[in-house]
């Protein structure tokens, strides 16, 4: 979470990684995080499929929607957190996604 947290600051994005305990989830909306499915903007949905695809092209497989969440397990080494903060940056490197 703070990786992609600091991968988003840095990209100037307008959104948040809402986390609890491992499971994570990127909410590419400005604002307070959304903490139901009603919180969430239909715009949010429409940039994360944008980001879903750029992920794919940096080499991550990411949960295909944005009303899905993101496991981390014991199986994940540092590296693999690493390749995932990098996949983002990736993504974002041309700009964040816009509905």
């Amino acid at each position: 979470a703070a990786g992609f947290e600091g991968v988003l600051e840095r990209h100037g994005a307008e959104a948040c990684v809402v986390r609890v305990g491992s499971i994570l989830w990127i909410a590419l909306q400005g604002g307070p995080a959304p903490r139901s499915f009603g919180a969430i903007d239909a715009q949010c949905a429409a940039r994360y499929g944008e980001l879903h695809r750029r992920m794919l092209e940096a080499g991550l497989w990411m949960a295909p929607s944005a009303y899905e969440v993101a496991f981390v397990s014991t199986a994940h080494e540092a590296r693999h957190v690493e390749r995932a903060v990098a996949a983002l940056d990736a993504a974002l490197a041309h700009g964040v996604p816009a509905a």
